[in-house]
């Protein structure tokens, strides 16, 4: 199991954004991350020798030579085995482990209620499906855990044990396979047994789905608590979620496939497991990539195949750069800066940048050759989604490239990128689309400034005094200096003005049902499921009399809601100025208002606004 060196050149790395030769890439870094793994398993192997005890150590050399046999006997199970997503997040978690360990930390080998030898004993599971899936003899000790274990992409057997963390056995001989425990034996079912499996096994849901001569085989991993890292509850799921499953990634690599043969050719040398999450609410998805765990991703059911092979193909390009940067680094050592993404509620530094902006540049190509094509809401969408992030993303691309943090080869993956994008600004898109992007831009925009910075006090007090006092109106962009607000972030919410404007291109009939009943399915909102009158009449066209009500909210307290909603209604009233300010310095007027509301000032939210646009 000797790791080899690698290296990506910039043909290579040009290849990821423009799709030509980059099966030879993808091919590559698959070859990586094997090499990657392979050195993680020899740090754990030096790590746990110098931890000094006999009973990890006979944890962990069973379980290796018992692998080295059977890759002699079939090497490409085993380097299946060792390059998926399973074995990167246990080898990264076990160096993790034993760094502490070796430091000194933590010598009670205790971490959460978890011994360390458990967690070495991963090795022997791996070790075992590997012996499952080669019919290779064996009978090896492993871990359960909640008295259950699982082989990855295979199944997860419970044969039950008397505490959280126990020892049974698994083991393959003339009898077949068999896990078991001091409390019951559960077989394990052979490739081509017929026979009904065994109550306390549960086989792994694996799809292969084929269009336009293309072919994605996937499973579906639901028990793995090695795949439990995307910071989302797992879905549990029952026997109907399976089928719901399978038919939607039939649906999404359909169009996939047929309308988008190379963005598919990516997916597809990427993507091995899906890790179904529960929706943090009803108005919210979720999906993520976890780089220690290359090939999986974590996702909810979406809501129709577009969107889902819309994830496929944005979580490919995060599991793509994050293996790349394996390879080659991309930012600069010692140098960060954080920054706005319009993809994200909270600042984000520049590693986090990159990944966005390579993610929203599939995001962006996929929806390119999707807008031209179909009924009119998805050449609508289509267009929506296309110029949105067409734009979003070459702006956040000039930040960064301005930055100075990237290193040659960030620079020239980068450069790449936004050639790509230049090509594509002059394509027309309809004006209904363009006013669509403009709402949902400015309503984020809004928000994430209101949230996160905080103008300058003397600047907004002078501001004020100039107010009091009659001053003529400052130059159209007040010179304020603004500031991040200091402590932890504010967490994200299921914002329902979003997801109003959103569904206006995503499903404009289902818009109009919330609409026509006034209530949003939103756990939690504030106005316990209304939908607020003034996001009604602002998704309903009507921003001369949703721009009133914002006002008369922001009249009579804090409302940072309000100055979003504001911000969008604006750019539809006739007032260029004030809605240029909302967008652009949305924080600046609402420091200076809630300063004078403050100082019991009389306020007239309009008429401030008017004034520090630098017009009646």
């Amino acid at each position: 199991m000797i790791p080899a060196i690698h290296t990506l050149s910039s043909q290579a790395l040009r290849a990821l954004v423009t799709g030509e030769d980059q099966a030879a890439t993808l091919t590559r870094l698959g070859s990586a991350q094997l090499s990657k793994h392979k050195v993680l398993l020899a740090a754990i192997m030096r790590m746990t020798a110098q931890v000094e005890s006999a009973d990890h150590l006979r944890t962990l050399t069973g379980a290796y030579r018992l692998l080295a046999q059977i890759e002699a006997h079939d090497s490409a199970v085993v380097r299946d085995l060792l390059t998926s997503p399973q074995f990167g997040a246990w080898a990264t978690d076990c160096v993790r482990r034993l760094s502490g360990l070796t430091a000194g930390g933590q010598q009670d080998d205790q971490w959460g209620g978890k011994s360390v030898s458990a967690d070495l004993g991963q090795l022997a599971v791996f070790a075992a499906t590997a012996g499952f899936r080669t019919g290779f003899p064996f009978n090896i000790e492993v871990p359960l855990r909640d008295g259950a274990v699982s082989f990855p992409a295979l199944g997860t057997a419970y044969p039950r044990a008397a505490t959280p963390w126990a020892w049974g056995r698994a083991c393959l001989g003339a009898g077949g396979g068999r896990v078991c425990s001091p409390v019951s034996v559960v077989r394990v079912p052979s490739v081509g047994d017929d026979r009904a499996p065994d109550a306390g096994w549960y086989g792994v849901p694996r799809f292969v789905v084929h269009s336009g001569g293309l072919r994605l085989g996937v499973t579906l991993d639901s028990r793995d608590p090695l795949l439990d890292r995307y910071g989302t509850p797992r879905a549990e799921l029952s026997e109907d979620d399976v089928l719901a499953w399978r038919r939607m990634l039939a649906q999404a690599w359909s169009v996939l496939a047929g309308e988008h043969a190379t963005l598919a050719s990516f997916v597809a040398g990427v993507v091995r497991t899906l890790v179904p999450l529960a929706p943090p609410s009803a108005t919210r998805s979720a999906s993520s990539t976890e780089m220690s765990s290359f090939g999986a991703l974590g996702l909810s059911l979406p809501a129709d195949p577009l969107t889902l092979a819309e994830l496929l193909v944005h979580e490919s390009h995060h599991a793509i750069l994050g293996a790349a940067m394996d390879v080659v680094p991309m930012i600069r050592d010692g140098m960060d800066f954080v920054a706005y993404a319009p993809w994200r509620e909270d600042p984000r530094p520049g590693s986090a940048l990159l990944q966005g902006i390579f993610a929203h540049y599939g995001t962006t190509r996929f929806w390119r050759g999707l807008r031209g094509t179909g009924p009119h809401p998805r050449r609508l969408r289509g267009h929506v989604e296309f110029g949105r992030w067409r734009t979003l993303t070459t702006q956040t691309a000039d930040v960064l490239a301005q930055s100075a943090i990237l290193t040659d080869a960030g620079s020239e993956f980068l450069s790449a990128i936004r050639v790509k994008l230049a090509e594509w600004q002059d394509e027309p898109v309809p004006g209904q689309a363009a006013s669509l992007i403009d709402d949902l831009d400015t309503e984020h925009r809004a928000r994430w400034r209101l949230s996160h910075l905080m103008p300058d006090p003397a600047a907004i007090a002078s501001l004020a005094a100039a107010w009091r006092g009659g001053a003529p109106p400052p130059p159209s962009q007040p010179a304020v200096g603004v500031a991040l607000r200091p402590g932890p972030l504010p967490a994200a919410t299921a914002n329902a003005r979003s997801y109003l404007l959103s569904l206006r291109h995503l499903d404009s009939e289902y818009l109009r049902h919330l609409v026509t009943s006034e209530r949003l399915p939103i756990e939690g909102n504030a106005t316990q499921g209304w939908i607020d009158y003034t996001d009604l009449l602002l998704v309903s066209g009507r921003h001369a009399a949703a721009a009133a009500g914002y006002l008369e909210r922001i009249t009579f307290g804090e409302d940072q809601g309000a100055w979003a909603g504001l911000a969008v209604a604006s750019r539809h009233t006739g007032r260029p100025r004030v809605a240029r300010l909302l967008y652009e310095r949305p924080e600046v007027a609402a420091a200076l208002c809630g300063q004078l509301r403050a100082a019991g000032d009389r306020l007239d939210p309009a008429a401030v606004l008017a004034w520090l646009a630098g017009g009646p």
